[in-house]
């Protein structure tokens, strides 16, 4: 008879699992935000309000951005109105924007961070060639992370294309 070692590892059993509870809890969990949308129906999603959150749409690149933008670097698209005659695009800054826009035209996504302090939700329209979503951006105190939209629109519902 050994009830000891029964009593010892009843014992450990509460400290050990605790101890690989705590654990998993102190690393936050991020995950990637994949947001089903559809052309007219507004999607929410988390904004990092320290650093730059990535947006793109699953299987289309992101060919405009509408919102209360503070500045961007996105150059107009070839095909787009023709730039003054010296080349120079001189980046405007809108003082009210409430967002900082970046493009990356090559992986048709965009990275956004928000200006100011204010806890109000951004509105952001991103589209593609067929398709404009509509996304809530709440702020949030979170590492940089990636927002994926996937479109859900019924095949019968899509446009048909060339």
């Amino acid at each position: 008879m050994r009830p000891s070692n029964n009593i010892a590892r009843r014992a450990w059993w509460p400290a050990a699992s605790t101890l690989i509870l705590c654990a998993g809890l102190s690393q936050p969990a991020h995950a990637l935000q994949v947001l089903d949308a559809r052309d007219g129906v507004a999607i929410e999603a988390i904004l990092s309000i320290k650093e730059p959150t990535r947006i793109r749409i699953e299987g289309a690149p992101i060919t405009d951005v509408f919102g209360n933008i503070h500045s961007s670097n996105c150059a107009p698209t070839p095909g787009a109105a023709a730039a003054p005659a010296a080349g120079i695009v001189a980046a405007a800054v809108n003082p009210g924007g409430e967002i900082v826009l970046e493009c990356d035209r090559d992986k048709g996504e965009i990275y956004v961070r928000p200006v100011g302090d204010s806890v109000k939700p951004i509105n952001l329209f991103v589209s593609s060639a067929s398709t404009t979503y509509t996304l809530l951006l709440r702020r949030a105190d979170t590492p940089a992370d990636t927002i994926v939209i996937r479109d859900k629109t019924p095949r019968a519902l899509k446009p048909a294309t060339a």
